[in-house]
């Protein structure tokens, strides 16, 4: 019968006479003491907590005939363990030790289950083909995480932007002017243009496809293409507001401008002058978002059937009024009853007539007023600035912003360049350390079998 005792010193094994093998303890997670013929509950039973007991241990054993054998446990139970881990939350690779990060079967589990893990496998699999393909299959965002080779290789970038068009990012530029890659980035993303080549962002097929899928991308379309009215069109069909981004030529197109406003009413912001004076434009604005009439001229701020559709939509509209129609108790009214807070954008009068209850509500709404932001869907408190003043400034930001993502792109480029350096750097360090660390255990392990060697003869 075989029976087996934690030790706190390297696994002794009991083996036929004549034999003693030593096996360095440095991978052992769980050190055993086993001998045969050994009832449970005698000497080899119990856990050999010194030098005493493992006297005893070894003593017991060669009495029934056996020899001692050190060696160190196996780490399959680890692995096992790990393997079932990373099936379930490949982020468990994470904590894995060096070795279990190299491992292939490991690695492979932990990437179907996260692609993203891949940033945490050895460089060797970084480099495994299948691995990596397996991370951006299931993440194509994983694509950040491979050596450049392979974000060079088509299959691979095509795989990985299928299924997440931002992984065109770190495509290499050569495959970023591949128009079948892009194609597929930004079907899957059209914000995604913005990483294309030049030429691609002047392609009217892929260009439309990205705007299809997402209209702000027309901010990265080439000038040709923002003046472009069936891509225009496609654009605000998806987002109103990509009127934006339009050429001067289709902000000043009334069905273009139409189009947009009854998508997104904001969009009446960039609109030209002359449609911002339009009364059909205006009452589509309005009536698909009330505070769009911030954006009409004054004249149609103080038309009564502008503003009426406005505030019925949304009651703050009335902030935007003129101050003739604050003053008007119907509009104030049909306000009101579609925000009970318009109240504060009524004229004194009002304020002071329209009582709830017998409380006056110009005093009520007095302390409301520090509450209403100024944001496109908030009208502002009196004093501050309307996006009016502030469009110039905007249109700085978003050249700043598009200059911004050059720049990060440039530098994420840069780092993944250094990266790889670094890679190399740290796996010589880490193998020194290996080294020394290995070293440092096999002279413990010495010092052990030594010490075993001595009990041996003693006894």
């Amino acid at each position: 019968m075989m029976v087996q005792a934690l030790l706190l010193l390297p696994r002794l094994v009991v083996t036929p006479p004549a034999r003693l093998v030593v096996v360095p303890p440095q991978s052992a997670s769980v050190r055993r003491f086993t001998a045969p013929g050994v009832q449970r509950g005698e000497d080899g039973g119990r856990p050999a907590r010194g030098a005493e007991q493992l006297l005893a241990a070894m003593s017991n054993a060669q009495a029934r005939g056996g020899s001692a054998q050190m060696c160190s446990a196996t780490r399959d139970s680890d692995r096992e363990k790990l393997l079932a881990a990373v099936q379930q939350n490949g982020r468990a690779l994470q904590y894995a030790s060096a070795e279990l990060k190299a491992d292939r079967e490991v690695v492979l589990a932990a990437v179907q289950q996260d692609g993203r893990v891949l940033v945490y496998a050895s460089e060797e699999l970084k480099l495994d083909r299948d691995v990596v393909l397996a991370a951006v299959q299931q993440n194509g965002y994983a694509l950040g995480y491979a050596p450049a080779e392979l974000k060079a290789d088509r299959d691979f970038v095509l795989a990985a932007v299928q299924q997440d068009g931002r992984a065109l990012a770190y495509a290499s530029a050569e495959l970023k002017a591949d128009r079948e890659v892009v194609l597929a980035a930004v079907r899957q993303n059209g914000y995604e243009l913005r990483y294309a080549s030049a030429e691609l962002q002047a392609d009217r097929e892929v260009v439309l496809a990205a705007v299809q899928q997402n209209g702000v991308a027309l901010c990265y379309a080439s000038a040709k293409l923002q003046a472009d009215r069936a891509v225009v069109l496609a654009a605000i069909e998806d987002y109103g507001e990509a009127l934006w981004y339009a050429s001067a030529e289709l902000q000043a197109d009334r069905e273009v401008v139409l189009a947009a406003v009854q998508r997104d009413g904001v969009a009446l912001e960039y609109a030209s002058a002359e449609l911002q004076a339009d009364r059909k434009v205006v009452l589509a604005a309005v009536q698909q978002n009330g505070v769009a009439l911030e954006y009409a001229s004054a004249e149609l701020q103080a038309d009564r059937e502008v503003v009426l559709a406005a505030v019925q939509q949304d009651g703050r509209a009335l902030y935007y009024a003129s101050a003739e129609l604050k003053a008007d108790r119907e509009v104030v009214l049909a306000a009101v009853q579609q925000n009970g807070r318009a109240l504060c954008f009524a004229s004194a009068e009002l304020k002071a007539d329209v009582s709830r209850g017998g409380a006056n509500l110009a005093q009520t709404c007095a302390p409301l007023l520090p509450l209403v932001p100024h944001t496109v869907s908030d009208p502002p408190m009196a004093g501050m600035p309307s996006a009016k003043d502030t469009k110039d400034e905007l249109t700085k930001l978003r050249v700043e912003l598009r200059t911004a993502e050059k720049t990060i792109t440039e530098l994420t480029a840069t780092v993944e360049g250094e990266k790889g350096r670094t890679a190399a750097a740290v796996s010589v360090a880490v193998a020194e350390l290996t080294t020394k660390h290995a070293q440092e255990l096999t002279n413990k392990y010495q010092e052990g079998a030594n010490f075993a060697m001595q009990l041996l003869n003693r006894s």
